[in-house]
C-alpha cells in the first residue's frame, strides 16, 4: 500500500528515507530514483537504478511500468518522503546511450583496402589498353543490306591458282592499266565469276550489275566501274581479260571487299583483287600415273621430287632462287633440295567423254623468283620432263585448265571448289549476256577458235574433259 507523498514540486532534489529499510532514495521523477520492494519473506530487495533519461521523463510523464502498476506492486511498495533530509544525490551513471563509442571511419579506407583497390584499377587499365590496341582504327564496314551473299567460311575461300604473278590482269591493255594505276583514291579490281570477255556494248551489262550490287551491299552513292580493254583479241568468250576496275568508294568499303575476297550474290558473283603481285605456285598437272590409294600417292610425290631435282629443272631452280637471301648462300644441291622440299601434290579425277575416271596429280611448288620470266623458264623446263616409274607408269606434264567459273588454272569448271562452299549463292543469269552467248554458239567456229577449243594440252586427246559430269574445254595455249 502506497503512503501519501508531498507533491513533486515541493520535494526538489531532497532525499527520502525508507522507513522499512532506513535507505535513502530520490523522489520519483529523478534519474536515480530507486524503487524498493518487500519480498514475501519480509526481506527488502533493492532494484537496479533506471538507465538514462527516458523521453517520458523529459516530458513530465510517468514511465509506462509505473503508470500501470499491478495490484501486487501497489501492495508491496512503501515510500516515505522526509523533507528534513539534506541528502545530496550521487552523480548520474553514464550509460551506453550517453557514452561516445569509437567507430571505424568508413570514409577513409585502410591501407589494405587501398592496395586492393589500386590492384583492381590497374587490371582494368591494362585490360582497356589491350582492348584499344586490338581495335582496328579503321574497322571494315559490315554490309547492312538485305542482299544475300555467301558468308566467308572458316579458313577463307578456296585459293584461285593462276599461271603468273599478275594473272588477274591477263590480256588487259597496258595503256588502260597504266591509266588505272595513276588514279587517286581507293582502287579495287573485280573479276566476275562465270563470265568472260564481252564486246564493249555487252560489257556494260556487267558494269551496271556490279554498280548496283556495290550500292546494295554498302549504300555507296556513286561507285564507278570500268570494263577491261583487251590487249589482243581473245580466241573465245571464256578467255581473258576478265577484270573490271572499281573506284569512287570509301576506304572502309574497299577494306571490307578485300577482307571477304569472294562475293557470291543473287545478282552476280565476283573475286576481289589489288595490284599486289600473287606469286604463282602451280606447275601443272601430271597424267598417266596409276594411283589407287594413299601409298601410290606418296610414291608419286617421291617420284616427282627425285625427277625435278635433276637435269634442267634442278639447274633452273638453282639459278632463279638466288634472289632469296635465305637461299643464296647455300650450296647448289642444298638450295635445290630446300626448294623441292616444298613440293606438294593434289590428286583429282578427270573423266573423258564416255571414258573412265583417270587420276591427275596437280603439282605445286614454292620457288622464289624475281620476275614472271624466271617462272616461265621453270614451267618450260618442267614441261619437257617425263616421270617414269616401273609400277606407276609414265607421267607427262600438262599445263592445266582455265576454269570458266573462277578462271583458275588447276581444275576444269566441273571441279571448281567455289560452288561447293557451304551456303554458296548462285547468281541469276543476266538476260543480255545469255542472249549474246547463245548467238555466238550458233555461229560457225573459225579455225583459230576451233584450235582454242581443242585438246591443246593433251588432257583429253581431242575429247572434252569432264569433272563431276560438267564439260570444260582445256586451255589450248
Amino acid at each position: 500500500m502506497l503512503q501519501t507523498t508531498p507533491p513533486l514540486e515541493s520535494i526538489g532534489s531532497q532525499p527520502i528515507d525508507n522507513v522499512a529499510t532506513g535507505t535513502r532514495e530520490l523522489a520519483r521523477g529523478f534519474p536515480n530514483f530507486t524503487r524498493t520492494k518487500t519480498a514475501p519473506t519480509g526481506l527488502q530487495i533493492e532494484t537496479a537504478p533506471e538507465v538514462g533519461i527516458s523521453r517520458d521523463t523529459l516530458l513530465g510523464k510517468r514511465p509506462r511500468a509505473e503508470a500501470e502498476p499491478s495490484p501486487a506492486d501497489e501492495a508491496e511498495q512503501v515510500i516515505t518522503v522526509d523533507a528534513r533530509s539534506s541528502y545530496t544525490p550521487s552523480p548520474t551513471v553514464s550509460t551506453a546511450a550517453d557514452t561516445p563509442v569509437s567507430l571505424p571511419n568508413v570514409s577513409l579506407p585502410s591501407e589494405e583496402d587501398k592496395k586492393a583497390t589500386n590492384l583492381f584499377l590497374a587490371r582494368l587499365k591494362a585490360k582497356d589498353e589491350a582492348s584499344a590496341m586490338s581495335l582496328d582504327p579503321n574497322p571494315p564496314t559490315i554490309p547492312t543490306t538485305t542482299l544475300r551473299y555467301t558468308p566467308k567460311p572458316e579458313g577463307g575461300f578456296p585459293v584461285v591458282y593462276g599461271r603468273n604473278s599478275t594473272h588477274a590482269f591477263d590480256n588487259i591493255d597496258l595503256t588502260q592499266i597504266t591509266a588505272w594505276m595513276n588514279l587517286a583514291g581507293p582502287l579495287v579490281f573485280l573479276q566476275p565469276l562465270s563470265h568472260g570477255f564481252y564486246p564493249s556494248a555487252i560489257a556494260q551489262e556487267i558494269v551496271g550489275v556490279l554498280q548496283s550490287t556495290i550500292k546494295d551491299l554498302f549504300g555507296c552513292e556513286k561507285p564507278k566501274v570500268t570494263a577491261p580493254m583487251a590487249s589482243s583479241t581473245p580466241v573465245s568468250i571464256d578467255h581473258a581479260p576478265y577484270t573490271y576496275l572499281l573506284r569512287n568508294i570509301p576506304a572502309e568499303v574497299a577494306t571490307t571487299l578485300l577482307e571477304q575476297r569472294c562475293w557470291a550474290t543473287e545478282k552476280i558473283g565476283f573475286l576481289v583483287y589489288t595490284t599486289e603481285a600473287i606469286m604463282p605456285t602451280y606447275l601443272g598437272a601430271i597424267e598417266g600415273l596409276n594411283a589407287t590409294d594413299d601409298d601410290d600417292v606418296e610414291e608419286i610425290r617421291e617420284l616427282i621430287v627425285q625427277t625435278l631435282s635433276q637435269g634442267e629443272v634442278g639447274t633452273t631452280i638453282a639459278e632463279i632462287s638466288t634472289c632469296n637471301p635465305d637461299l643464296a648462300n647455300l650450296e647448289v644441291p642444298e638450295r635445290v633440295n630446300r626448294v623441292i622440299g616444298t613440293l606438294r601434290i593434289n590428286m583429282i579425277g578427270i573423266r573423258a567423254s564416255q571414258g573412265t575416271l583417270r587420276p591427275i596429280a596437280n603439282v605445286y611448288l614454292n620457288c622464289p623468283f624475281e620476275s614472271d620470266m624466271d617462272w616461265n623458264r621453270l614451267l618450260n623446263a618442267v614441261a619437257k620432263t617425263k616421270f617414269k616409274h616401273s609400277l606407276l607408269g609414265i607421267g607427262t606434264i600438262l599445263r592445266g585448265w582455265t576454269c570458266t567459273v573462277c578462271h583458275g588454272a588447276d581444275h576444269p569448271s566441273g571441279l571448281c571448289p567455289l560452288p561447293s562452299v557451304p551456303g554458296w549463292i548462285r547468281a541469276m543469269p543476266i538476260a543480255p549476256i545469255v542472249e549474246h552467248r547463245n548467238r555466238l554458239s550458233r555461229q560457225p567456229l573459225t579455225p583459230e577458235v576451233r584450235r582454242g577449243r581443242g585438246g591443246g594440252n593433251r588432257l583429253g586427246r581431242g575429247n572434252t574433259a569432264r569433272g563431276r559430269g560438267s564439260t570444260n574445254r582445256p586451255r589450248g595455249n
